[in-house]
């Protein structure tokens, strides 16, 4: 069994479990790692798909993985250019039900964003783009 002091914990735990009843449960740690999520949660800027159910594919998938915010904003090409509340409370539900399948600790947060470059600020990038003549 794996044991950790919440999403925000620096250390991960192994234990060997010897015996349990109803009431107690006894083991033995058998090795301590760091936990290596703790040194920087990754928030990732998602181009609105042209539909909806892109989208939900897209939370679901990121929140296995981790990702502790996902914001959608209207690409140039997207064909969806603004924010549906009753959409992106979908998201969210997708989200904390992605999150309790894959046994994460961290349900994150979903935004629609107009303005990127505030988003963005002094954040460190990393940019995946196709390009034109690809």
């Amino acid at each position: 069994m794996c044991v950790q002091d919440g999403p925000l914990a620096k250390q991960r735990h192994t234990i060997r479990i010897d015996s349990w009843d109803d009431k107690q449960l006894q083991g033995v740690v058998e090795k301590t790692d760091a936990c290596m999520h703790i040194l920087s949660p990754v928030r990732m800027l998602v181009a609105m798909p042209n539909r909806w159910d892109k989208a939900e594919l897209i939370v679901q998938k990121l929140s296995e993985i981790g990702v502790a915010a996902i914001s959608f904003w209207p690409a140039h090409r997207s064909v969806i250019k603004q924010n549906n509340d009753a959409k992106m409370e979908r998201l969210s539900k997708i989200a904390q039900e992605a999150t309790e399948q894959s046994w994460s600790w961290r349900v994150p947060n979903i935004s629609f964003v107009n303005d990127i470059v505030s988003w963005i600020a002094d954040d460190e990038l990393i940019v995946f783009d196709k390009g034109e003549d690809m």
